[in-house]
């Protein structure tokens, strides 16, 4: 739609790339922290089957954080009840805040290993955390077992198409394919 701008005429502009980042402008924002890979592993999977990007936790700000209303994050927890590296700058900004986020909605999918004592304690700390804040968790925390034996992903399966159903969103349909390969001897 032309638009006269004094002897100017103004056309505003569109393409693929335009037209995906005002997409991922209005979804809810992904968001991982992960030491080995795994939890952004997860999190870029989910964040496809929306038709988003995920990004670091270390990257979102305050004002991100007051702008966006939904934020779902993979959180990984390794040592001793540690944050991954790319997660610690966003806790600290939480913790030091005096803001708060009332018009925020969250859920967490936290992973973790039952084989340490903390087990998916970062993903337990950041609902804490914000709760206190005045964010609403809108659905259970998803707690990913990288000792079992599937790594956490049947949870996952599980728990990713309730929370796009909860978001609003469609589920992309998803195949399996299996092939079965019989021996018969005599």
């Amino acid at each position: 739609m032309p638009r006269d701008l004094l002897h100017t005429e103004y056309h505003e502009q569109s393409s693929p790339l335009i037209e995906m980042k005002r997409k991922i402008g209005t979804l809810p924002i992904v968001a991982f922290g992960s030491a080995s890979g795994t939890a952004s592993r997860f999190a870029r999977t989910f964040a496809s089957y929306i038709g988003t990007v995920p990004v670091q936790l270390n990257m979102i700000s305050l004002a991100t954080l007051q702008k966006r209303i939904t934020l779902i994050i993979f959180c990984s927890t390794f040592g001793d009840g540690e944050f991954p590296s790319n997660a610690q700058k966003f806790v600290q900004m939480l913790r030091e805040t005096k803001e708060t986020f009332p018009d925020l909605k969250y859920a967490i999918c936290a992973l973790g290993s039952r084989d340490y004592q903390k087990f998916c304690y970062c993903g337990h700390y950041l609902d804490k955390l914000l709760t206190q804040k005045g964010a609403k968790r809108f659905m259970s925390m998803a707690e990913l077992d990288s000792s079992s034996p599937d790594r956490g992903e049947c949870k996952f399966e599980a728990w990713s198409p309730d929370c796009i159903t909860k978001l609003g969103l469609k589920m992309p349909d998803l195949g399996v394919q299996v092939q079965y390969h019989f021996t018969i001897t005599k």
